[in-house]
């Protein structure tokens, strides 16, 4: 095997050797010989078409909510997006390699779908923090469904994100089936069955953001995996490059790209075709400035914070990490600044800059000790969220008080023979796509199962006492005490299978975070909407993410 060579100094990156089944690429497409042609006018199972559904959401929502579109919809540009070139666009470039010999870097108009194909499918993603490699991942996605829309031979493309593997001995299938049970609500049995059959096609995003104590590791188990029986026809991993340089273990993929940073020339002129001539020239004239904004993240965030002024605090700042705090935190001044337009709240109702600050920072933090990228509210647990003793005793007694009412409501309609039928028609929906859908599906489950057990009950109450009757039991036994322990335990056992449970334990941790703690408002979703609006959220259905780690990071560490 010839030697392997570091990626940040030699362009590219070391196969081992090919792996998986044999694909035929072209500048233009990749052809998988893994399943056989199908039935020409076949279509895809319901199931295959509502995966490919969700993804493609997931996908149109984070792009349409990406830092070049607010850029353009700021300025006035949205209905024109093609006056605007992102000067990223030419740098998507592939390095690879045959026999070990180091191949020609591909053409620079060819885009990532063409690159993936000369990757033969097996592709990393490299860039510095910002650089773009989720935003390139996302538009590889949206090719590849595309594909899958019009070929049922295609696999299914789905969107992971590796921070969330956390248990060093579990496999990467068996990760991979867990996360799109919770991310997409596929069943663990099919997600097992499409892994076997090699129906997907995984889109590993933030290998960096798995703890650095085991990243090496989890490069080691990606390599078993795409070696095992279950190995996928094409994989993507993305990573930043400087955290992939450390490792001595390389991913046995087929090529890699590596997002380089814009050139003076690219950042000038995408800056002049927005109209910000005095950024433009700041940039220019400025090395510190300019040495930060490479990244297109950094640029657009640069362009929002900055705009035709405040670059006057930016002249006494010395150290690139005081540099980035200080852009990062110009970028939250100015979206809470601006004049909002929304319709989360109403005008004059919006949270004050230290409420968003406030509520931002704790969820950050939370996410970060929990090394996730996604937030979902109905995921919440005391364990993880209430910070002292006493939090956790005012939880406690407020579920005791709760559960305290529920049995004597139950006493109360059993005894009064109070009838009363809730009627809840709608079924649990598996894709979230909306905030606490889980809560709200608990809720109307607990009126659907209540219903049923109201019913249930007062057939106990009139029939058991007839049935024990019949059974000639001893005199000592109270059957009407007995017939009323029996028709109340079933009738709470229906709430509580419904998800009254559930629901109960999310509205007392919800009280003591809003009014002990004041981590969050309490009406949570019309906030992160709200955060949403000012792009310094994205929302994906049900699901939350920071417009970017490194503004994740930034909140989670000022002071609370």
């Amino acid at each position: 095997m010839a030697e392997q060579q570091n990626y940040g100094e030699s362009k590219g990156y070391q196969v081992n050797q090919p792996l998986g089944p044999t694909v035929a690429g072209d500048n233009n497409h990749l052809t998988v010989n893994q399943y056989g042609s199908a039935p020409t006018g076949a279509e895809r199972p319901r199931n295959e078409q509502v995966l490919l559904q969700g993804v493609r959401d997931e996908v149109d929502d984070r792009l349409s909510q990406s830092l070049h579109n607010q850029v353009l919809i700021n300025l006035g540009k949205e209905s024109q997006p093609q006056r605007v070139r992102r000067p990223w666009d030419a740098e998507v470039r592939l390095s690879r390699w045959d026999g070990g010999k180091v191949g020609e870097v591909l053409p620079e108009d060819w885009g990532i779908g063409a690159v993936f194909a000369a990757a033969k499918g097996k592709l990393l993603i490299l860039g510095a923090p910002g650089s773009g490699k989720t935003t390139t991942l996302l538009e590889l996605a949206r090719e590849l469904l595309e594909r899958a829309r019009t070929d049922v031979n295609e696999p299914l493309p789905v969107l992971v994100n590796l921070s969330s593997w956390k248990e060093d001995q579990q496999s990467i299938a068996d990760w991979l089936r867990e996360e799109i049970r919770v991310k997409y609500g596929v069943s663990g049995k099919l997600g097992q069955q499409w892994i076997e059959e090699k129906r997907l096609l995984p889109l590993l995003d933030g290998l960096d953001e798995v703890a650095a104590e085991r990243q090496e590791l989890c490069v080691q188990r990606i390599n078993e995996f795409l070696a095992s029986e279950v190995r996928p026809v094409a994989v993507v991993v993305c990573s930043r490059e400087e955290e992939y340089g450390l490792y001595q273990t390389n991913l046995e993929l087929m090529g890699a790209i590596c997002l380089k940073p814009l050139t003076l020339e690219q950042m000038q002129g995408y800056l002049r075709d927005l109209g910000q001539d005095n950024l433009a020239e700041s940039v220019a004239t400025d090395g510190g400035l300019r040495e930060l904004v490479q990244a297109p993240l950094l640029l657009s965030m640069a362009v929002l914070a900055f705009g035709e002024g405040g670059l006057e605090q930016w002249r006494g700042l010395t150290t690139e990490g005081e540099r980035l705090t200080w852009l990062l935190d110009a970028y939250v001044v100015a979206r809470l600044q601006r004049e909002y337009k929304g319709k989360a709240y109403a005008v004059g109702k919006v949270p004050s800059a230290g409420q968003v600050r406030r509520y931002l920072g704790w969820l950050a933090r939370l996410m970060e000790q929990q090394s996730q990228t996604e937030f979902l509210i109905e995921g919440l647990q005391p364990r993880e969220t209430l910070e002292s003793r006493r939090d956790k005793w005012r939880y406690r007694l407020i579920v005791g008080l709760i559960v305290g009412l529920i049995v004597g409501l139950i006493v109360g309609l059993i005894v009064g023979l109070i009838v009363g039928l809730i009627v809840g028609l709608k079924t649990d929906i598996q894709t979230r796509v909306e905030p606490n859908q889980g809560i709200k599906a608990s809720i109307q489950n607990t009126k659907i199962l209540g219903t049923i057990g109201l019913i249930t009950s007062l057939i106990l109450w009139f029939g058991l006492p007839v049935l024990l009757n019949s059974l000639n039991l001893p005199e000592s036994v109270d059957i009407e005490r007995l017939t009323g322990a029996i028709t109340a335990v079933t009738f709470y056992f229906c709430l509580t299978e419904g998800g009254l449970q559930a629901a109960y334990q999310h509205f007392a941790l919800r009280l003591v975070l809003t009014f002990s703690q004041h981590s969050t408002p309490w009406n949570y979703a019309r906030f992160l909407n709200y955060c949403t609006e000012l792009t310094l959220l994205q929302r994906v259905g049900g699901r939350y993410r920071f417009i970017h780690k490194l503004l994740q990071d930034h909140l989670a560490h000022m002071p609370p």
